[in-house]
């Protein structure tokens, strides 16, 4: 790769759901999203990076969009390198479009 850091892999249920509720502006779409690691052999960013990192990009999301934080709602599991997020479908795909995302999985299946 040249320095570009990869896609984040969706799960399809997921996608899903995404692109339900981007169709029908319905209510908020939940996902579990894992931090990509600082490094090629860490499994997880180390536990307070996990957090900075996760509130830099929900934060400037929300600046990009012009969203306050009642708009959305996540949660960050620091020790394990995941947050979960809950928020409108358009923001959700934001993220995803973030370098700082490894992977993205739905948090409810149905």
């Amino acid at each position: 790769m040249s320095g570009r850091k990869a896609k984040a892999r969706i799960d399809p249920e997921l996608r899903r759901q995404l692109d339900g509720a981007a169709a029908a502006e319905a209510a908020p779409v939940e996902a579990v999203l894992r931090l990509r690691p600082t490094t090629r052999s860490a499994l997880a960013p180390p536990p307070k990076a996990a957090r900075d990192l996760a509130e830099l990009l929900v934060t400037r999301v929300a600046e990009e969009l012009g969203m306050k934080a009642d708009d959305y709602d996540f949660n960050v599991f620091p020790n394990l390198g995941y947050l979960v997020l809950s928020a409108p479908a358009g923001f959700v795909e934001r993220v995803l479009r973030q370098p700082e995302i490894a992977s993205a999985s739905a948090n409810r299946r149905g």
